[in-house]
């Protein structure tokens, strides 16, 4: 069974936003594979998924980016290679 909890969560701030960035790269294992996933925040700017796998590509992470909407599109119109795999169902 699945649980989806749906609630849009507290406004992040830019700092919010630099301290996880930061902290999921430092932790991230060259060599290593990281998925990204979920719902954005509220003021987390919608290309944080393709920044972040841009981020732990540069420390040798094979990234999976799971999104949907603007953040998708965003995602699927860069021009480097910083995403291993881009999940998509059947409606994206």
């Amino acid at each position: 069974e699945q649980y989806r909890f749906m609630l849009p969560g507290p406004e992040w701030t830019d700092l919010d936003v630099a301290t996880v960035t930061a902290g999921v790269t430092y932790a991230a294992a060259p060599g290593g594979l990281a998925v990204i996933s979920g719902s954005i925040p509220p003021g987390v700017p919608l290309s944080i998924p393709l920044d972040l796998a841009r981020a732990l590509a540069a420390r040798g992470v094979d990234v999976v980016v799971d999104t949907s909407g603007q953040a998708l599109k965003i995602a699927v119109s860069a021009t480097d290679a910083a995403i291993h795999v881009l999940r998509m169902n059947h409606t994206e």
